[in-house]
């Protein structure tokens, strides 16, 4: 890659070399090891200064590309295959960061960390949809907001002319009560960011161990309530949940952010659809 500016270190690596693992790592669905990487500095001639760079998260193994290895691995996409652009799925990478992008924040950066617990894999994940769903929807919900607001305003001035009847105390507690944002709800999130793709993984969530033992317990609902309410006692530390339910709806979940993060990068169905293939 030729850089037609001059950029830091630091930003060499943020914003091209990291993003470039990511990207790697998003289509492939496991975790990718950097093993070497070299810097060129001055115009293209012979005679340009290459360094190695050293670090603790590079192998510094010695490094072979191995065809067949290659060929064993499942990728979600490739850059030929599914005519995309690496340049421009790394610019994409960049403006999601530049928006502080949910997923990216909550997701990207943690993807594929193997020492985390069902627990907190599982929270992670909701959380990145919840997150999602709010960037997503952000235009309607202040439309929302301003209307809600509007509402509010008009109700609580009704009340003031009923100050009498009511009572001063009464009127300062409905002020302090009545909420300033519209209610919204963690179900319907979940159901617009898990069926808003081109394989609907409800049916497979609603079969996991977890949404059945919390089925079993609530006489209604359906998954996406199971799952609010599986986050709602993890979070607060109401109870706790089998690490092994946990883990097998966290991979589901996984598979699920892992394609709206492939679709805010500007991958399409059939990318999207691989990734959210139970065998992927």
């Amino acid at each position: 890659m030729k850089l037609q500016r001059s950029i830091s270190f630091n930003e060499a690596i943020s914003d091209w070399v990291s993003p470039l693992r990511y990207i790697v790592a998003l289509g492939t669905g496991r975790k990718e090891e950097s093993t070497y990487l070299s810097i060129r500095v001055g115009p293209d001639r012979s005679d340009d200064l290459t360094f190695q760079v050293y670090g603790s998260s590079l192998g510094q193994m010695p490094y072979a590309s191995d065809g067949n290895a290659i060929l064993k691995v499942r990728r979600a996409f490739s850059i030929s295959t599914h005519h995309l652009s690496l340049l421009e799925l790394l610019r994409s990478w960049q403006e999601l960061e530049r928006l502080h992008h949910p997923l990216l924040e909550t997701y990207g950066s943690l993807m594929f960390v193997a020492e985390q617990h069902p627990r907190s894999r599982y929270l992670l994940l909701i959380q990145a949809l919840e997150g999602l769903d709010g960037f997503d929807t952000r235009a309607d919900r202040q439309k929302n907001v301003a209307a809600h607001s509007g509402r509010r305003t008009a109700v609580l001035e009704a009340l003031q002319r009923l100050a009498g009847a009511l009572g001063s105390e009464e009127i300062k507690f409905i002020k302090k009560f009545l909420n300033k944002r519209p209610l919204s709800s963690l179900d319907d999130c979940l159901r617009r960011t898990i069926q808003g793709l081109p394989i609907d993984t409800a049916s497979e969530l609603g079969d996991t161990a977890l949404v059945r033992s919390v089925m079993a317990e609530r006489a209604n609902g359906d998954y996406a309530t199971c799952l609010r309410i599986v986050r709602n006692d993890l979070a607060h530390g109401n109870r706790g949940y089998d690490a092994f339910e946990l883990h097998e709806a966290a991979e589901i979940l996984d598979r699920v952010v892992r394609a709206h993060l492939a679709k805010a990068l500007g991958c399409g169905d059939t990318v999207q659809s691989r990734i959210l293939e139970k065998d992927h």
